[in-house]
């Protein structure tokens, strides 16, 4: 334990060391591309503790630190993980009896792609994965920040997930 402590302490000091010079990390250009769509993104981080004290006060390493991170997702990419959702949705209207004989006859493949492409960000806050994304355009994103000492995501205060207790 005593060792662990001493390179928690020395790496601490490194770091401050090294924050006092505002050193920087940048992604200038994130691509990912399939099928369905490019997931583009761009991030840059700066640590400048040239402004405090960090050596007394390592905790200030925390408000030393600033940044952005930017991640873009097409709508091909999401409809995989929302379109289970949206027919499940659409089969219990067709078992409850609100969606006529007429109109579940409609629901052919194409009919379906149209439907499904519609309610998608209806259905985004329904997905442990996209329930933070928001519409830009004609593709969806999510922003993370540094501020202050603070996280942000989509430059509102970080509110993790709830856990419930039994």
């Amino acid at each position: 334990e005593q060792a662990s402590l001493m390179v928690l302490g020395k790496t601490l000091e490194l770091v401050a060391n090294l924050s006092k010079k505002a050193p920087e990390v940048e992604i200038t250009k994130l691509s990912f591309k399939s099928k369905q769509g490019e997931v583009t993104g761009k991030a840059k981080f700066v640590l400048d503790g040239s402004k405090v004290d960090v050596n007394k006060n390592p905790m200030l390493l925390l408000t030393a630190l600033r940044g952005k991170a930017e991640l873009t997702f097409p709508p091909g990419i999401l409809k995989p993980l929302l379109a289970p959702l949206i027919q499940r949705d659409i089969e219990a209207y067709q078992k409850s009896g609100k969606l006529t004989e007429k109109e579940t006859a409609k629901l052919n493949p194409e009919t379906m792609g149209k439907i499904i492409d519609q309610a998608l960000p209806l259905y985004l806050s329904k997905n442990e994965l996209t329930r933070l994304l928001v519409h830009d355009g004609d593709k969806y994103k999510i922003t993370a920040s540094i501020k202050r000492g603070r996280f942000l995501v989509n430059d509102k205060p970080w509110q993790g997930p709830v856990v419930k207790l039994p």
